[in-house]
């Protein structure tokens, strides 16, 4: 082959090189583009919205304490939680979302302790459990009166739909919506009408998921009794990052209540 043949030659695949760049550069902007306008439309319908900061609180529900001392319910798995004070803080639409019904199953652990809640119940939350193995057995206990360790609960966040855990944390702003002294709910198969209540201590974490199994604060080698954590993932402000942390709460449980 001729010098000049070479040198056209040459120069037509850099053309197609270029061309072949910029046709895949403009696809992959396009689908981009796309991506965030459709997840823009649809984190607005996934997101709960909040009632503002100055308007009127909503009363919380009239409530009926029991002493602890009064009553007792033996540990059984959750089936429901609600959250009243976030119920007041939420807008009309969104007031649905301060109830949560649990999976009736136990969230899947695997060999490593990694917790996957089932995908397909997304709006579900999930109780871990591990009954027999003597070193879990203060660590991951089903709910009641008589708790000597504590309770874990995980739930999924999704900044794209509808998620059990959506209203705990306001992605958007990064910040918790909870408050110290806010009140969880829990309904399980022994309560009947009752509901335990647990209050949230104030105290959350936010540790890297791979570190999760091994945080010394979120497995103690002896938990609190009646102390409850809920877990599920935080969620970056950037829809183009994935969740690297997850979102650990703390609650402990005060009384026994009847709405």
């Amino acid at each position: 082959m001729k010098r000049g043949e070479t040198l056209s030659r040459v120069r037509r695949m850099a053309i197609w090189a270029v061309c072949g760049c910029l046709v895949l550069a403009l696809s992959l902007g396009v689908g981009f583009l796309t991506y965030n306008w459709l997840s823009s439309a649809e984190v607005d319908q996934a997101t709960p919205h909040w009632v503002s900061e100055t308007a009127e609180p909503s009363q919380a529900p009239t409530t009926h304490p029991t002493s602890q001392q009064e009553v007792h319910i033996k540990r059984s798995m959750p089936t429901e939680l609600y959250f009243p004070q976030l119920e007041a803080r939420l807008s009309d639409r969104d007031k649905h979302l301060a109830h949560i019904k649990l999976d009736n199953t136990t969230c899947p652990i695997d060999a490593w302790n990694h917790v996957q809640p089932d995908l397909s119940h997304m709006d579900q939350a999930c109780v871990a459990y591990r009954p027999g193995e003597q070193d879990w057995s203060a660590k991951l206990q089903l709910p009641g009166t008589d708790n000597d360790g504590q309770v874990v609960m995980f739930g999924h966040t999704w900044r794209q739909g509808a998620a059990a855990f959506n209203l705990l944390y306001d992605w958007r702003a990064q910040r918790t919506m909870l408050r110290a002294g806010d009140e969880m709910w829990v309904k399980t198969e022994a309560s009947g009408n009752r509901w335990l209540v647990y209050t949230y201590t104030g105290e959350m974490r936010t540790p890297a998921k791979p570190n999760l199994s091994s945080n010394q604060w979120a497995w103690p080698e002896k938990p609190r009794p009646g102390r409850l954590l809920t877990i599920g993932c935080r969620q970056p402000d950037n829809l183009g990052i994935h969740s690297y942390e997850n979102l650990v709460f703390e609650w402990m449980f005060s009384r026994v209540d009847t709405r």
